[in-house]
């Protein structure tokens, strides 16, 4: 006979935060037509079982409201159907190992866990801002920003060098209902992404164990999108002042002069610079009274007065 306690639980298998189940109960009449099929499902024959399991599994979804969003979702039903049956079945499919929770990936089922993110402090901005880029990065792209409505609070900040498209829709496959909030292109896009995960590294996050591919994602952000949006837009006027980097990835001299005077360096005090275009003019020659004046304002919106 069909072993587990799937048959004999009373309560709806949908979970609704973390590790919350739906307070929704099963019908006597739909308990009692998946007790009837797991009395016969270990005669069948693997499809036919696997065809059973899915109806069992959708007996013990509350009729009302997690029913049809579970067959609605296919592709879920089909991971729930494959996890029962490894399971539950453990003279056909090896030991006995109940299955936690859902795997819906319907965002109003699934709230993502997220806990801390090693992020490498080991490199400045201004040091990663020296390195040569390797020369099999992309000469071009875009850094793009998403986010899930069930994951309020937190983005996910990446580049690509296709078509941003595809992207989105290969993470679509981890992400349901990810959404597009921001991108912008930039030459040597994976430097531009490094740079600007350095700014945020305090407030980088590690989504833990996706539903999807049982892999952790790393390159999350507990911010705003407003705040993300402000950093990314600092890096493009950066980049639109003056060029960063040469075709062959090598910092130009505007900016490794520009570099060699502060040791805080992020986008917010190398835009301080570009406010007003007498502080470069000064520092190449600082022969007055009134220019060295000038001079120890740039320091001090650098950070670097006193």
């Amino acid at each position: 006979m069909f072993n587990g306690t799937l048959l004999t639980d009373p309560r709806c298998i949908a979970p609704v935060k973390g590790p919350k189940r739906c307070g929704g109960n099963i019908s006597t009449n739909d308990l009692e037509e998946s007790q009837k099929l797991g009395k016969v499902i270990e005669t069948m024959g693997q499809d036919k079982r696997k065809s059973v399991l899915k109806d069992i599994i959708l007996l013990h979804v509350c009729k009302n409201t997690h029913r049809q969003k579970l067959e609605e979702e296919s592709e879920c039903l089909g991971r729930l159907v494959q996890k029962y049956d490894a399971s539950l079945l453990p003279e056909l499919s090896g030991p006995k190992s109940l299955i936690k929770e859902s795997i819906v990936t319907d965002p109003q089922l699934f709230i993502p866990r997220f806990g801390p993110c090693s992020s490498d402090l080991s490199n400045t901005v201004k040091e990663v801002l020296r390195k040569q880029i390797n020369p099999n990065q992309a000469k071009s792209g875009t850094v793009y920003v998403f986010a899930c409505p069930s994951a309020p609070g937190y983005v996910k900040i990446g580049y690509v060098k296709e078509s941003i498209k595809k992207r989105m829709a290969k993470w679509n496959k981890c992400h349901p209902q990810a959404s597009l909030l921001y991108e912008e292109a930039f030459a040597f896009p994976e430097r531009m992404e490094k740079l600007i995960h350095l700014e945020l590294a305090s407030q980088r996050r590690c989504l833990l164990g996706c539903k999807s591919c049982g892999k952790d994602h790393i390159e999350w952000f507990q911010v705003s999108i407003e705040e993300v949006r402000r950093l990314i837009q600092d890096w493009k006027l950066i980049t639109q002042e003056s060029e960063l980097y040469s075709r062959d990835g090598r910092l130009s001299s505007y900016w490794i002069e520009r570099l060699a005077v502060s040791d805080l360096m992020t986008s917010n005090p190398v835009l301080a610079y570009f406010e007003d275009s007498a502080i470069f003019d000064t520092w190449q020659s600082p022969d007055s009274r009134k220019n060295e004046d000038i001079l120890a304002e740039s320091f001090a919106k650098l950070g670097l007065a006193g």
